[in-house]
C-alpha cells in the first residue's frame, strides 16, 4: 500500500470530496467480526480540480456485489 500511495503522490492525484456512506464495502458480518472499508475512490489531478472546483462524488450504499 505504501508503494501505491507513493505512485499517487508522484503523479499528483488526490481524492475528490465524497458524499454518502463513509464505507463502500462490508463483509456482511455483524458484531466484532464485521469489517467495513472504503474501497472505491474518485481521484483527480490538480488541473482537473481547478477546472471543476465544486465537484463531488456520491458513494452509494453497499447493498450487494457484482462479483
Amino acid at each position: 500500500m505504501v508503494e501505491f500511495s507513493k505512485i499517487l503522490q508522484d503523479i499528483g492525484v488526490k481524492d475528490v470530496k465524497t458524499k454518502g456512506p463513509k464505507y463502500t464495502w462490508c463483509n456482511k458480518r455483524t458484531g466484532r467480526g464485521r469489517i467495513m472499508e472504503r474501497v472505491d475512490r474518485f481521484m483527480a489531478n490538480q488541473d482537473w480540480m481547478k477546472t471543476f472546483p465544486d465537484a463531488q462524488a456520491w458513494n452509494l450504499g453497499y447493498y450487494g456485489t457484482d462479483h
